[in-house]
């Protein structure tokens, strides 16, 4: 019962990413709070051992941090504080809640497998909708655009991370030998050619990347059953090029083709180096980037700066060093591991999203991470499943 709460609470975040306002987000968070506090009752009446791996300790420092800072008076909005340390406070809990469940290997399958579903049945809709709902989710919510919505994502680049994270689980079971690769291998090529459908130019190279990744990992591993392992590494290309000719990679073109694709961003991480300058220890307050940032701008286009569209340079400004060395360094340290289980490279290619744009910011992409990230560690001295 756990794995499903997590998994619902999850893809709530996820299914509720076109809400911008806060209650979107609150309503993740009671679904997460209220699980945990079901699942520590249940633990504490049937004994059972609390999981707590180490790289839960720099973690736990994050919504700690934001009540230092409110006790302490360090954050320019304190509101905004409040409304961060909860999110962080959430994204922990959800990592805890799936270390439980991940120690063990059948359900950390099960539970990656129902993300990757969930993943597939994403990016169908998103091909669905993308050039006929004008904006609105299911055809009937609107939302703050009004040309393109990609699922239920209304940005791209969310979208794509969302992607980044699923794809790779679909790509490494399509490779296995199991009786249901050819439909693991359609739901990968849907999700490859949902990202190329968004023109999100970073998801694009990331999953093309991750295409390549798992395939060479695929080889590598299949040296000895080298026609099994050709089979597999031509007819995914083949799946997703299908899907890529029916959507159209034209849009995507029209945006490499810029002239500046650091527009905008480069002037933002400008001015968040130099906040991060100005406080490097204590920062200016969870959540408090786009209150403080306007006193740093060196631009100005007219419009509202919602995130610094770097997160390594937000959280910094945000928390200080410390935190976002808390933040990213539990990631980082699970990246071999990752790359030996072939199916969590995706904490890799969102990691480097993230140094151009917010896979944090938003519960629907950034639970998906953080769960992840449980799996594979806890995963770490498992063989590849």
């Amino acid at each position: 019962m756990l794995r499903h709460a997590v998994f619902t609470a999850c893809a709530l975040a996820s299914l509720l990413m076109f809400a911008r306002a806060n209650w979107a987000y609150h309503i993740f968070q009671v679904v997460i709070f209220v699980v945990a506090i079901g699942w520590s009752i249940q633990a504490l009446l049937r004994r059972r051992t609390v999981a707590l791996p180490p790289i839960a300790i720099p973690l736990l420092l994050l919504p700690a941090w934001g009540l230092v800072q409110l006790a302490a008076s360090l954050t320019v909005y304190p509101a905004a504080t409040i409304i961060s340390t909860l999110h962080w406070a959430s994204l922990v809990v959800t990592f805890l809640l799936a270390t439980q469940f991940c120690r063990d290997a059948d359900q950390r399958r099960s539970f990656l497998n129902d993300f990757a579903w969930f993943g597939a049945g994403m990016a169908l809709l998103c091909l669905l909708q993308l050039f006929t709902s004008h904006g609105k989710v299911l055809w009937l919510i609107p939302t703050d655009f009004d040309d393109y919505v990609y699922g239920t994502f209304p940005y791209y680049n969310n979208y794509a991370q969302f992607i980044e994270i699923a794809l790779p689980v679909a790509l490494w079971r399509a490779t296995q030998s199991e009786r249901r690769a050819l439909l693991w291998g359609l739901a990968a090529a849907v999700m490859y050619g949902s990202v190329i459908a968004s023109t999100s130019r970073a998801g694009s190279i990331l999953c093309t990347a991750e295409v390549l990744a798992v395939l060479l990992l695929v080889a590598a591993r299949h040296l000895g059953d080298w026609r099994a392992a050709a089979v597999r590494i031509v007819v995914l290309p083949l799946l997703a090029s299908v899907v890529i000719m029916v959507v159209g990679w034209e849009r995507l073109i029209v945006r490499f083709e810029a002239d500046d694709p650091f527009a905008f961003r480069r002037e933002l991480a400008l001015a968040g180096v130099e906040m991060i300058k100005t406080r490097p220890l204590t920062g200016f307050g969870l959540g408090t980037f786009t209150s403080a940032y306007p006193a740093y701008a060196i631009f100005d286009n007219g419009t509202f700066v919602n995130a610094a569209h770097n997160d390594f340079i937000e959280y910094a400004a945000d928390g200080g060093m410390l935190f976002a060395l808390c933040l990213f360094l539990p990631i980082v340290w699970n990246w071999p591991a990752a790359v030996r289980q072939g199916w969590g490279i995706g904490i890799i290619a969102v990691l480097i999203h993230a140094w151009v744009d917010y896979p944090m910011l938003r519960p629907g992409t950034a639970a998906w991470i953080f769960a992840m990230v449980a799996a594979v560690n806890a995963a770490r001295s498992s063989p590849a499943k």
